[in-house]
């Protein structure tokens, strides 16, 4: 089941970045050939950004293919490294719970005010919200992966 959510999320990431990509060429061509900048670009493509860096979060801790760094647990005996990969996903799981915590706090307090980006007026709440989803994401896989469920 990992691998099919993973894979969705890697397709939508995949498509996320097709969109910046698109975006960063028709707006340099808008300014430099057409003399037309897009409003809106410079912002919305920092948002299709941060949003495909929550979904790289995910993904990459689905696969495991974050960065480890064992130079010490792997010389230790096999129960104590189970013990600090317990603590690590413990760790992860409070420093997520933390990130959602606050980042609902933003986000909600952005959807209450209708924060807007600075230039084009796009409306950031919506996209704020990827924090809290994000780090829901990573407490739910990190919990399951504690149950042994994942």
């Amino acid at each position: 089941m990992d691998n099919s959510i993973s894979n969705l999320l890697k397709n939508i990431g995949a498509g996320i970045i097709a969109c910046f990509i698109a975006l960063v060429i028709v707006a340099t061509l808008n300014r430099y050939v057409l003399g037309v900048p897009l409003d809106f670009s410079d912002e919305f493509v920092g948002l299709l950004f941060a949003t495909s860096s929550f979904i790289s979060i995910v993904t990459s801790d689905l696969d495991r293919e974050h960065i480890t760094v064992q130079i010490v647990t792997s010389r230790l005996p096999a129960p104590l490294q189970r013990l600090c990969r317990l603590a690590g996903d413990v760790a992860t799981i409070l420093f997520f719970v933390i990130i959602l915590v606050e980042g609902y706090k933003f986000a909600a307090f952005s959807w209450q005010i209708s924060a807007r980006s600075e230039n084009a007026a796009l409306p950031v709440a919506p996209w704020m919200f990827g924090i809290p989803v994000m780090a829901l994401s990573m407490i739910l896989l990190r919990t399951l992966r504690l149950l042994g469920r994942a």
